[in-house]
């Protein structure tokens, strides 16, 4: 059997139930008559462990199903501990049982007799329950509610991966503007990527050239919005502006003029210079790097036949780097 990596998420709970218990034991034996607490000690020295690291070893073991057994047991013992819930809930999640998983997270998310962050936690989880599940306004509805709260940060990205999966660009930049400052970094790479998507979604031609306008606000030296400026000219019948463009993009990424496709030879053509055109082009080219066809992420190890400025494996941004000596055609 293969090791799974959900295990990991419950490891910190595991640790955190076994000291738990063995506080809990030592309160209970102490409590004991001397005989009572001598035999205790016996059948403890005889190997005998307490549940959460049974379960513990059980995972270690490579036995989840012997671990989901001994904890669904310890529950049944001390079925108010939240350690307990949380971690049954994670097992429930990791297993693919997300209807369990919800319930339980539900569950502890309406308590009153835990505390505020408790119950945000549950929140958090309840949230990533309702991902898994394919949920996703159960999930946006669910995270919303954590602003404000300390999960404020882990839901914003959360909901920020949301935006992005679904394409609602828009709704992606307004969670940048609230990320920003509580994580403290810059996010200037992405918003300049959603600019630019909105960019190359519009219809209006207006509104996609505001969009790349605010591409290079964030980030004037990327290549993208330098291709879309190009790409929007063209279509406005520019060829001064979209060989200018281009020739800009040349500068800052050679391998990224791959992308612009036979849109160079009849920007040039148009503007009466073909050859000036191939000139630039074969400049570029001499500049390339020899690759390989394929185009793979450098986080995920995703490969693909064409590029992608976000990669469908993993969702980074620029990940993936341009082959400029492949005609690829125009990006999506």
């Amino acid at each position: 059997m293969e090791f799974e990596p959900w295990w990991l998420l419950a490891l910190p709970l595991f640790f955190a139930m076994g000291w738990w218990a063995s506080r809990l034991d030592r309160r209970q034996a102490a409590r004991l008559p001397n005989g009572a607490r001598q035999a205790r000690a016996s059948g403890a020295a005889g190997g005998a462990a307490d549940a959460p690291s049974q379960a513990l070893l059980a995972l270690l073991r490579d036995t989840p199903d012997q671990a989901m057994a001994l904890l669904t047991e310890q529950i049944r013992l001390e079925p108010d501990s939240v350690a307990l819930q949380s971690a049954l809930a994670l097992m429930y999640r990791g297993r693919g049982e997300t209807d369990r998983a919800i319930r339980v997270h539900q569950a502890l998310a309406e308590r009153s007799d835990i505390s505020t962050d408790q119950r945000d936690h549950a929140r958090l989880e309840l949230g990533l329950d309702f991902i898994k599940a394919g949920l996703i306004d159960r999930a946006e509805d669910t995270l919303a509610t954590l602003n404000g709260t300390g999960y404020a940060l882990a839901a914003l990205r959360h909901r920020l991966i949301i935006a992005q999966t679904v394409r609602d660009w828009p709704r992606a930049l307004g969670l940048i503007d609230q990320l920003e400052p509580l994580a403290g970094e810059s996010m200037a790479l992405q918003r300049m990527h959603l600019h630019c998507e909105v960019a190359h979604s519009s219809q209006d031609p207006q509104r996609a050239r505001q969009a790349i306008d605010e591409a290079q606000r964030a980030f004037a030296e990327h290549p993208r919005p330098w291709l879309l400026l190009g790409q929007w000219a063209w279509s406005q019948k520019d060829a001064r502006a979209a060989a200018d463009a281009w020739e800009r993009l040349a500068e800052l990424s050679p391998e990224h003029m791959a992308l612009v496709g036979p849109a160079w030879s009849e920007v040039w053509a148009a503007l009466g210079d073909a050859q000036q055109g191939s000139r630039r082009l074969a400049e570029s080219a001499a500049r390339l790097p020899r690759t390989t066809v394929l185009h793979r992420c450098g986080q995920c190890g995703f490969k693909a036949r064409r590029h992608y400025w976000q990669c469908p494996g993993c969702s980074a941004w620029d990940s993936i780097a341009a082959r400029g000596e492949v005609a690829l055609g125009l990006s999506d």
